[in-house]
């Protein structure tokens, strides 16, 4: 049919056709300047780490990515792939022309040529190096010239490679390894053929195709990549068959990970580190000074932690962390809240430390974090170690607290209801004191309000009179000491016991002096002990406010914080039920007793009460 007599639309189309062929060819031997510029590392997933390089989580980006190399990517997979996006990938030069030619003879009948005959070399530098919104010819020419280019500087196996490690698999999966653990929860070295196959027939519309919404299409897709490897021999018949009928065995899906990943307080706590760039201490500047710069601002730490691809390696024990949160589970009652996940962290640095986790020690962990104490500082703070090797360290906030208090104070008073560690950790302070050599000797002392300090008539000497007195005391000191060491400082005078009436008129330096059960003491015996105080001495004040002996409630302890609160050198420091460190029926029967107190306080707001210190 002459040229005349064709319809106008056709021949526009055959023109388009010659023109698009022109232009492929010109482009397959137009030499120009090297158009080819470095190769883009590509954003990649960092990972947060265990003490012994075991995984806790990746930290999330808008590109999951993990990069492998060739030799890593088993042949399986690279040969789906070959054979579904460019199966005569081996035998061009970066653009495969019969491919082309198709492409734009299908182009010339639509009226485009932008898409479609792309080679996976032309895929990976247009998408990486070109701008993806511009579908134009000039765009497409570009990326012919990029793509022969790319091919003669860089090998096949290079070049499939970096495709493998950029293309999108969906579900935020970038590159096939991220992929194979997304979809399957495995390495992309250990991939099946039908594994395989699906993941390289999700590249065409990684959405559309999704597996996990589109369980159907995938599966047809996959087929299409399998009768692509037999067609290209690849594969065997019978492997053919086999991965035909394999059944879709996907991991199942997770959206965030972060809903996963243990030791959340921890991890969080390293990320701050990072982002906030703690890490850029005058020493690492100093050493890595380009580095520093370029991560001097937010947005390159962000970059950094979230699609640079580090390997952050912790402290952070995850068998520990697994015990923690085992003891955690084993006595938090079911159907209860679990506490914060600092809490576990907790117990965690307190298994780093030897401590044995009772349900006890977990439960108080827990009080602990819940007011925003680290019972890991708490309870890992060594006070005094016995002669049998035994170490002494408070069990409370408030303990440590108290023992800080005596440690830095010249006079302390410890105020709180029994069972709270008062008397057992000053004697505790008081041998340690002792064994340092900042104090001679310990004077254990208590008002004996029960015989009324009257003991002249009780037989025996001074010792036997006032033992059933002081014995909270000596049971102190044999706990920390064995028999004869007590004996030999008891005979020497190093530690000296009186009753309170004994200490008028001394002055005691270089002792370390302990009052104990002082809600017993009247104000004026509080007076004239506090005065005994002498040089290089220190004294420790222990009483329960609720425990009133003395006639007519008058005690010493009354109204003392009002009196003497502005003096330095000396603390006040109020112990509660939650530091009752005996058995938890006794935190009990304190808080009982302080509801009832209370009660009966405002029914009888009326009459005389000691004035707390």
């Amino acid at each position: 049919m002459p040229l005349a007599t064709l319809p106008w639309s056709r021949v526009r189309r055959a023109l388009a056709l010659f023109v698009t062929l022109t232009t492929i060819a010109t482009a397959c031997s137009w030499a120009t300047q090297d158009l080819v510029p470095p190769v883009p590392e590509v954003a990649e997933t960092s990972a947060i780490l265990g003490r012994d390089g075991r995984l806790i989580v990746e930290p999330p980006s808008d590109e999951n990515r993990t990069v492998v190399s060739f030799e890593e990517i088993p042949e399986v997979m690279r040969n789906a792939v070959v054979a579904i996006e460019d199966e005569r990938f081996y035998l061009h030069d970066g653009v495969d022309l019969k491919g082309l030619f198709r492409s734009a003879a299908r182009g010339a009948t639509t009226g485009g040529i932008s898409g479609g005959g792309s080679t996976i070399t032309m895929q990976y530098v247009g998408n990486v190096f070109l701008d993806r919104t511009n579908q134009t010819a000039e765009r497409k020419l570009e990326e012919i010239v990029l793509a022969r280019q790319f091919e003669e500087q860089f090998s096949k196996d290079f070049i499939l490679t970096e495709y493998l490690n950029w293309v999108f698999f969906g579900s935020r999966a970038y590159g096939v390894e991220s992929a194979a653990q997304q979809y399957f929860d495995s390495s992309v070295s250990n991939l099946t053929l039908d594994q395989a196959a699906l993941l390289a027939g999700l590249i065409q519309r990684p959405s559309a195709l999704n597996p996990y919404n589109n369980p159907e299409g995938a599966m047809g897709r996959r087929q299409v990549v399998l009768d692509a490897m037999l067609r290209n021999d690849f594969i065997t018949e019978a492997e053919h068959v086999a991965a035909s009928g394999a059944a879709l065995d996907l991991a199942p899906e997770f959206d965030d990970v972060n809903d996963r990943y243990a030791a959340g307080h921890f991890v969080e706590e390293v990320k701050s580190w990072i982002l906030n760039g703690q890490f850029l201490t005058e020493r690492w500047v100093a050493e890595n000074p380009q580095r520093a710069a370029e991560l001097s601002t937010y947005q390159a730490r962000e970059d950094l932690l979230f699609r640079g691809g580090i390997r952050v390696r912790t402290t952070i024990d995850l068998d520990l962390q697994q015990q923690a949160e085992a003891a955690v589970e084993a006595i938090i009652p079911q159907g209860a809240s679990v506490p914060d996940a600092s809490a576990v962290e907790e117990l965690v640095l307190m298994l780093e430390n030897g401590q044995v986790l009772d349900a006890r020690t977990v439960t108080r962990t827990v009080d602990l974090v819940e007011v925003d104490e680290r019972p890991s500082e708490v309870f890992n703070s060594n006070t005094f170690r016995t002669a049998t090797g035994r170490t002494i360290r408070p069990k409370s906030a408030g303990q440590q607290r108290y023992l800080q208090a005596i440690a830095e104070n010249v006079i302390t008073f410890g105020i709180g209801p029994a069972g709270t560690g008062k008397s057992w950790l000053a004697v505790a302070m008081g041998l340690q004191a002792l064994q340092a050599g900042t104090v001679e000797r310990i004077i254990l002392t208590r008002p004996a309000v029960e015989a009324g300090e009257r003991l002249g008539f009780l037989p025996g000497d001074l010792m036997q009179k006032v033992d059933p007195y002081l014995r909270p005391l000596y049971d102190a000191l044999y706990d920390m000491s064995d028999t004869e060491g007590v004996a030999r400082l008891l005979e020497r005078g190093t530690v000296e016991v009186a009753p309170l009436a004994f200490m008028r008129g001394r002055t005691l330096n270089s002792s370390f002096i302990i009052l104990d059960e002082a809600q017993n003491t009247t104000p004026e015996q509080m007076k004239m002990f506090l005065t005994r105080i002498g040089f290089g001495s220190r004294a420790v004040v222990t009483g329960d406010i609720s425990q009133v002996d003395v006639q007519g409630g008058r005690t010493g302890l009354g109204g003392l914080e009002r009196i003497l609160g502005d003096i330095d050198g000396l603390a006040f420091v109020r112990l509660t039920s939650r530091d009752v460190v005996r058995h938890s029926i006794v935190q009990a029967i304190v808080d009982a007793y302080e509801t009832s107190d209370n009660e009966r306080g405002r029914s009888s707001s009326g009459k005389d009460k000691p004035d707390p210190a």
